[in-house]
């Protein structure tokens, strides 16, 4: 089986996955693609709750929910990718 987005609208949460599977399930996606589309503080916001929340226990892979649209600007997805770096790294 591939991966299945993990997609909050669809009822898909980290900490409730997290709290079922612990270390047994890797998390990827999460990252609402609509929030990458707005202001450098939302994509921040998203980007520091999720990740930091995903990489508790390890096992997280950053990425958005679905593909990412060509409604969020090439400079907001640089800037996501910035925030992944510093928030990110395991240990």
């Amino acid at each position: 089986m591939g991966p299945t987005p993990l997609e909050p609208k669809a009822g898909l949460d980290m900490r409730t996955l997290r709290a079922k599977y612990g270390g047994r399930l890797v998390l990827y996606g999460a990252i609402d693609a609509r929030k990458l589309a707005s202001t450098k503080d939302e994509i921040e916001e998203e980007i520091h709750n999720k990740v930091t929340m995903g990489r508790e226990g390890g096992g997280y892979i950053y990425h958005s929910y679905h593909s990412v649209p060509r409604s969020v600007p090439v400079q907001n997805y640089r800037s996501a990718l910035d925030y992944v770096r510093e928030y990110g790294p395991y240990g």
